[in-house]
């Protein structure tokens, strides 16, 4: 067997097996299964959810009030039901610009929360948006490859919308593991 493909798939048994969790427990389950329509995120569980989905380090804890305002206002849900694509991308920079974001002391500048506002999305509308994190994008880029290797290049920006773009085509080639 292809070591690279086992190794794909251990972290694909990882994946599912972490969903089945999530879903599984209470206190995500409210918002995973969302009946009622009420997209409204407590602070408490906020904080929890933050912790365990290791994006803390991402916002600004003294804006996360204003923050979690904006996602309980119409325009998060109506940015999303436009164009899921940019509308991450968006509610991320729309979060550096309020400095709602972390502060990066070294680089000078507010971070751009990619991955925390795609998770909350996928807490949110989970039909629709697919989480992004370090790992997922460190995933897509290995199956693309390097161009060195006549590969296809690495993703190159903290952007969303290139993300999913890639990862649907990558998805719909299914499964051209390197």
């Amino acid at each position: 067997m292809n070591h690279k493909f086992s190794d794909n798939k251990k972290h694909a048994s990882r994946a599912i097996i972490d969903a089945l969790i999530l879903f599984s427990d209470k206190q995500f389950y409210e918002y995973l299964i969302n009946e009622g329509g009420d997209n409204s995120i407590e602070e408490k569980w906020f904080d929890w959810f933050i912790k365990e989905w290791r994006v803390a380090r991402t916002i600004n804890s003294n804006k996360k009030s204003e923050f979690l305002y904006y996602i309980h206002s119409g325009d998060f849900n109506s940015l999303i039901d436009k164009d899921f694509e940019t509308s991450v991308d968006f509610v991320a920079n729309t979060m550096k610009k309020n400095k709602w974001s972390a502060y990066n002391e070294d680089k000078k500048y507010y971070v751009k929360p990619t991955s925390l506002v795609s998770k909350i999305g996928f807490i949110l509308f989970p039909e629709i948006i697919i989480p992004v994190d370090r790992y997922s994008k460190l995933g897509l880029n290995k199956v693309k490859g390097t161009k060195k290797d006549d590969g296809e290049g690495y993703l190159k920006e903290n952007s969303y919308a290139e993300y999913i773009k890639e990862f649907n085509r990558k998805r719909m080639g299914c499964c051209n593991f390197r």
